[in-house]
């Protein structure tokens, strides 16, 4: 058993080593670019609350990276009629194209060449 838990997490180091490499090359840091992903798979019911949860990472982590993608573009912010305490994340055309399928793919084939 001990054998196949090292498998596992050279595995998923390795594949943590290709996320963060991928980030880099795209101008994104692991952290900006694993929120862009969170923002993009939560789709229309995106809100800081929502990232926060589901990544685990601390409320005001998110709310900096937040506020360099709308300093940067890549998000907008839009008031929930329902919740005004909290807002909704939408991805814009620049914060799109960093999580593209084409993007994905790529992605996808560097973490591929670590696999066993």
């Amino acid at each position: 058993m001990s054998k196949l838990h090292d498998v596992l997490m050279r595995q998923f180091e390795n594949m943590g080593k290709a996320y963060e490499e991928y980030a880099r090359a795209n101008g994104l840091t692991y952290l900006s670019l694993s929120m862009l992903d969170a923002i993009h798979e939560a789709g229309d019911s995106c809100t800081q609350k929502r990232i926060s949860e589901e990544t685990h990472y601390p409320k005001q982590t998110v709310n900096l990276v937040i506020k360099s993608f709308l300093e940067s573009g890549c998000v907008e912010l839009r008031e929930i009629p329902s919740d005004r305490r909290n807002k909704q994340i939408i991805l814009t055309a620049k914060g799109r194209s960093c999580v593209s399928a084409s993007s994905r793919r790529c992605l996808k084939r560097r973490i591929a060449q670590f696999a066993v």
